[in-house]
């Protein structure tokens, strides 16, 4: 019996949240669709002492104000002008600290998730293409059609939220984050969590 997460779930310290979160299920609804996606991998950012945080030396911008908020929130930015990358905003207010959603596995709704990625049903990809779903940051977005429209909203509203499921029978691996190599030091923190396979 799944069950929806409460916000206050968002309310610890960061790496917590990150390790916790894999194996649990995002929840996407829209246009009368239902979209379950698993989530299989992580990246914690801790906020103004973190090199690779967009929240760094406690730098409040405009983009970044929502990692300053309340937790429980959707961070959604752009990248390369092209790709969204979905986070949790985690803690309390004033910390500047979320969590990196890098990848899933579509447990609901895989002919939808297959047309917002490639414009095809499911049954109709190639091999390449059924891997690639949803095996990174904007992939993942991209199949859950969230943008920065969806940014600065709660993570328990009627279209977008988590639920636990029990799933609990994996194990969760640790890494380097990926693409921060500018981070100095951060780039070798072990704070990427991912499900073994």
């Amino acid at each position: 019996m799944s069950k929806k997460i409460n916000l206050e779930f968002f309310n610890r310290n960061t790496l917590k949240v990150a390790e916790d979160l894999i194996g649990k299920i995002i929840v996407r609804k829209y246009n009368g669709k239902l979209l379950k996606i698993r989530i299989i991998e992580t990246e914690g950012y801790l906020g103004v002492k973190d090199k690779a945080s967009h929240s760094y030396n406690g730098k409040i911008t405009e983009r970044t104000k929502v990692m300053f908020g309340s937790y429980g929130k959707t961070y959604i930015y752009l990248i390369y002008g092209m790709y969204h990358c979905l986070n949790f905003v985690t803690e309390e207010e004033g910390v500047g600290a979320a969590v990196l959603i890098r990848g899933g596995k579509i447990v609901k709704g895989m002919d939808t998730a297959a047309f917002l990625r490639y414009n095809k049903k499911y049954k109709d990809l190639n091999n390449y293409q059924r891997k690639n779903i949803t095996n990174g940051p904007g992939k993942l977005t991209m199949a859950l059609n969230l943008t920065k429209k969806d940014n600065d909203k709660f993570l328990n509203s009627k279209d977008l939220y988590l639920e636990d499921d029990g799933y609990n029978d994996f194990e969760i691996g640790r890494g380097k984050r990926v693409n921060i190599d500018y981070a100095e030091e951060a780039k070798d923190y072990l704070w990427r969590f991912y499900l073994k396979e």
